[in-house]
């Protein structure tokens, strides 16, 4: 058996026994025969990890593939849906025709859709019901329902036609557009594969090249470019219909699996500088500008890349009878991948369960890890049960010896049911007394944190001259911090870091050294509409120090990374010509939004722009986030309110102090012993 033909699961049909015929299909399909095994093994894989992905960070979050590496489980899922779907609707085009496959097709686009509109009802609820009791009107918009709130009957409309998906809800749409193009792939497939797939590998160039996109409501663009994402959806498709097979060579060729693992330890490396900064000094600047950002909206090339690799040697390790298959251990993952729409579902909707458990409680790392695994556990118990149903409970009409070996069956399967209930009831008993833990008794006061930091985050090889300038020559250091809601708190200004900042300066700095920060808050704007007012503002302030922070409003409302890539090198310029020193800070980190706000385009673009203009970047992200895993504060925690802010700002202010200081390379003769 050659590698190819793991990938297919047997030799072709029908290359024995089909006679010669003059225009005979261009495909080949695998035999009927016992089911492919690996395509559910993973399948149910993608499905867990995509469920561990949406909820907040915890240790089992490190078991993701996302964090070694430039894909993740939304790559594998995409794939394998492109291979299962091939293979099963295109036996049906080849056996009833055009039509009876279209019409097949059409009808699980529609299962798919109502299930969507259903998860976005259940979203709908759970999250007004999540932001009423919270108090909170900014977590709704991190949430992505305040246009919802705002207009009801134009979102609900917006959301039929699939422009308008909160945060989380983005695989179904692509699914359900990438299904309707099938019948169009099939029927081509059928005559021509190869040029098939070279013409999704155009579609997916142009896409780049000229930037199509599908927009979404209120603004954006969808979360997942159907135009890029065909790519490998076609790839699986046409894997499936015998692709696979005609890369047998290339597949079981040693310098194939080893440019494969050559590219996964290069990719593994690129993500260590992503959590240990201090890496990145060794990667030439060239590469990290030609290479970031990476990104999932497009599908970018490394993405796929990657994939490849990781398919390639999966499919040469694992063998298609491989032992290991048939274990109990893995029959949980199969089951799931089996039943992926509707474990699918019931992911999404115990994520948005998970958010909110874990915000009424805050609960830390092992509250975090009960609830990923009785997720887990859940899904599980779903996928037997409708496994079940199917095997057992469907089949009624059976012949008596039929029906009597099912009641067999089915008298096990209760004794498991009552098993994997049993287990979900303990996972609910443990989560309970946390709960009213966390409700009788309200958490201790917090101590005073230490605000200890590696030094990488508080050090850069960009300068500020400008300032250096003005603080030996003892002029007044004039700063002014362009910020957000985030940059303030209300009814507290003496406690917000800008005010922080300002006395750890006046501290550090002599005497004589006049230090005045002014705040200009950018409320709701993006960075395009805040640099078109950085001209004027400039020439009324004439700061010596610009610290612009920005990102968050990009991010919640989806701007395009690219246009956002642009505002900023537009506004940093502007702010340069006026002749002043530019800080730039980056988005605020919370694991409550982590996985609902696509971050990482926005923080790479940043970094590319502070490396081309030779300029500080305050790494905000990156700093609140060590804080928070490192236990010095709960910012998951909602409750904590006014004080929780004002330890973290004061916080900020110290090492965004500590990090100007630094980067304006003033001695012990510049500041205070």
């Amino acid at each position: 058996m050659t590698i190819a033909d793991q990938v297919t699961g047997s030799t072709i049909a029908g290359t024995a026994e089909a006679k010669p015929r003059a225009a005979a299909p261009a495909i080949s399909l695998p035999a009927i025969g016992e089911r492919e095994l690996r395509l559910d093994l993973f399948r149910g894989l993608a499905l867990w990890l995509i469920f561990i992905d949406h909820l907040p960070p915890s240790l089992l979050t490190w078991f993701t593939i996302r964090n070694y590496g430039f894909s993740d489980a939304t790559e594998i899922f995409i794939f394998i849906s492109g291979y299962t779907a091939a293979f099963v609707y295109g036996r049906a085009m080849l056996e009833s025709g055009f039509v009876i496959a279209t019409a097949r097709i059409l009808r699980r686009c529609w299962q798919i859709y109502v299930a969507h509109v259903f998860l976005f009802t259940i979203f709908l609820a759970e999250i007004s019901y999540v932001a009423t009791s919270f108090e909170n009107p900014l977590y709704t918009e991190e949430m992505g329902i305040m246009d919802f709130l705002k207009q009801p009957d134009v979102t609900i409309v917006q959301a039929l036609l699939l422009r308008f998906r909160p945060v989380n809800m983005d695989v179904l749409p692509l699914y359900i557009v990438l299904m309707l193009a099938l019948p169009l792939i099939l029927w081509s497939m059928k005559w021509r594969p190869d040029v098939t797939l070279g013409l999704s590998v155009v579609l997916y160039a142009v896409t780049w090249e000229y930037d199509l996109y599908l927009s979404a409501y209120p603004n954006g663009f969808w979360a997942f470019n159907p135009l890029a994402w065909q790519l490998l959806f076609v790839f699986g498709a046409w894997c499936a219909l015998g692709g696979a097979r005609r890369m047998s060579r290339i597949l079981a060729s040693r310098v194939t699996m080893w440019i494969a693992i050559a590219y996964i330890v290069a990719a593994f490396y690129v993500t260590l500088t992503w959590y240990v900064p201090q890496l990145s000094h060794f990667m030439p600047k060239r590469l990290e500008q030609w290479m970031y950002p990476i990104d999932k909206t497009d599908l970018d090339v490394l993405r796929f890349t990657h994939f490849l690799a990781l398919a390639a040697l999966t499919v040469r390790f694992l063998p298609r009878d491989w032992p290991g298959l048939k274990s109990p251990w893995l029959r949980p993952l199969i089951l799931c991948g089996q039943h992926s729409l509707e474990i699918f579902c019931l992911g999404v909707f115990l994520a948005f369960a998970g958010h909110f458990i874990l915000a009424e409680v805050s609960g830390g790392a092992a509250m975090h890890a009960l609830i990923s695994l009785c997720g887990i556990l859940i899904m599980w118990g779903m996928a037997w049960v409708i496994s079940w149903y199917k095997r057992v409970a469907d089949k009624s009409g059976a012949k008596t010896k039929k029906r009597s070996r099912q009641r067999r069956h089915g008298g096990r399967g209760l004794m498991k049911a009552k098993v994997l209930l049993s287990l979900i009831l303990l996972c609910g008993g443990l989560a309970a007394p946390a709960a009213r833990a966390g409700d009788a008794a309200p958490a201790a006061p917090a101590m005073p944190a230490a605000c200890e930091l590696p030094s990488y985050l508080l050090t850069t090889e960009s300068q500020l001259p400008k300032v250096a300038d003005v603080v030996k020559a003892g002029r007044p250091l004039e700063i002014l911090v362009i910020g957000s809601g985030s940059t303030r708190i209300p009814f507290s200004e003496d406690s917000s870091y800008p005010a922080r900042m300002q006395a750890i300066l006046k501290d550090k700095l002599p005497p004589s050294e006049a230090v005045n920060v002014s705040v200009e808050i950018q409320s709701k704007k993006t960075a395009e509409e805040a640099a078109g007012t950085f001209v004027k503002l400039m020439e009324a302030k004439r700061p010596t120090l610009v610290i612009w922070q920005t990102g968050t409003v990009d991010a919640i409302r989806a701007i395009d990374p690219e246009e956002f890539r642009g505002a900023v090198t537009g506004g940093v310029a502007a702010l340069q010509n006026a002749g002043a020193d530019v800080v730039l800070m980056n988005l605020q980190y919370s694991p409550r939004t982590e996985t609902m706000i696509s971050a990482p385009p926005y923080l790479d673009n940043l970094r590319v722009v502070a490396q081309e203009h030779e300029i500080p970047l305050f790494d905000r992200f990156a700093i609140m986030r060590q804080w928070n895993d490192q236990g010095q504060f709960d910012l998951f925690s909602p409750s904590r309110g006014p004080e929780l802010a004002k330890q973290v700002h004061d916080c900020l202010g110290r090492a965004l102090a500590q990090f100007v200081i630094d980067a304006a390379h003033l001695g012990p003769a510049q500041q205070q012993n």
